[in-house]
């Protein structure tokens, strides 16, 4: 397995960051928060893409009415195709200006706090075993004897 190092690991970071942007904005667009997100989203246009602002913030809405007027069947599918394109979006202009990063990372957090959510993941693990078998959230160190 190669190791992602220098500008392959930058890119990692940003289309990282590109994705957990995308997630707090389709999570804020069904929210009370959402002129917020909107206003934040487009700020973040205006500063780095001039002229583009009112684009996004026709597509910002378009992507909205999308996820609000989806019916139950279709919504889940829905929000991903949809965070997909943002996600697209905004890495496009990570490339073109990176700079935009420590914006960014501003409004996810901002995006988080409207919508409550949080950088979290639910794990579930079912371990079967002959023998031993260990899970761990962090680091673990496990020291055995020799059989004797």
């Amino acid at each position: 397995m190669k190791r992602a190092t220098g500008r392959h690991r930058v890119e990692a970071e940003l289309v990282a960051l590109a994705s957990a942007a995308a997630a707090a904005l389709v999570g804020a667009m069904a929210k009370d928060g959402w002129s917020q997100a909107k206003a934040g989203m487009v700020a973040l246009w205006r500063r780095h893409r001039p002229g583009q602002d009112v684009a996004v913030e026709d597509a910002l809405e378009s992507s909205r009415g999308e996820i609000v007027n989806a019916d139950e069947a279709a919504h889940q599918g829905l929000v991903y195709i949809v965070q997909g394109r943002w996600q697209g979006r905004l890495e496009t202009l990570l490339e073109e200006h990176p700079e935009a990063a420590s914006d960014l990372v501003v409004l996810v957090e901002q995006l988080r706090a409207l919508t409550g959510k949080q950088d979290t993941v639910q794990v579930v693990q079912h371990v079967h075993a002959d023998r031993d078998a260990y899970t761990a959230a962090r680091d673990q160190h496990i020291t055995l004897r020799p059989e004797e």
